[in-house]
């Protein structure tokens, strides 16, 4: 998962909000991740937030996308902002205002909860930054003595470049921990 949302990558997801909900029996295995992080992420919203959102994204007839393979779109293009304005009474200015505030504040959630759902993962990445990730760790075996060794990083962005933890084993968890403790941070596997 990422830390930070470019207002652009958030109106991506709420794009597919519609029809990840509609086509949740034959999601793609990136697809399923991106509904787990986007449908914990709005159940935190206030109804009225929520309702903001779902105007413009979801209460749409406007598909796009069609896959051929699975029979199906998997976006929706949102209604314009002057429409839903019109439609909840309200001027086109303080509804653009209020849904860009919306959205920024749903990108925040996305992180806090992209983070929770990474505690849960059982393979996973580390990274001091965006950029440099860990390529390789020493530590030994022994769980008397915790001591970390040399960390090796990449700046690669290919994966077999940068090295899996495991986090069903908990001498793993346990280095992950540490390492999270000097400010690395889990990231997802794709």
């Amino acid at each position: 998962m990422q830390t930070t949302y470019r207002l652009s990558q958030i109106q991506y997801f709420l794009r597919q909000w519609k029809m990840l909900e509609a086509n949740r029996n034959q999601l793609m295995p990136n697809e399923i991740k991106r509904a787990k992080l986007l449908f914990n992420s709005l159940s935190q919203l206030e109804k009225e937030e929520l309702k903001l959102l779902k105007e413009k994204y979801y209460d749409t007839n406007n598909l796009a996308n069609f896959d051929k393979n699975r029979k199906c779109y998997t976006t929706a293009i949102p209604v314009n902002d002057e429409v839903v304005a019109y439609k909840l009474n309200v001027e086109s200015f303080d509804y653009s205002n209020e849904r860009r505030q919306v959205e920024r504040k749903l990108g925040e959630i996305m992180i806090e909860t992209g983070q929770k759902i990474l505690k849960t993962e059982e393979r996973i990445y580390l990274a001091i930054n965006p950029m440099l990730h860990v390529k390789h760790v020493d530590f030994p075996c022994d769980d008397s003595d915790f001591i970390t060794g040399d960390i090796v990083l990449t700046t690669s962005f290919l994966n077999d470049e940068k090295q899996v933890f495991n986090m069903t084993d908990p001498l793993t968890v346990k280095l992950v921990t540490r390492l999270e403790r000097c400010g690395f941070k889990r990231v997802a596997i794709n």
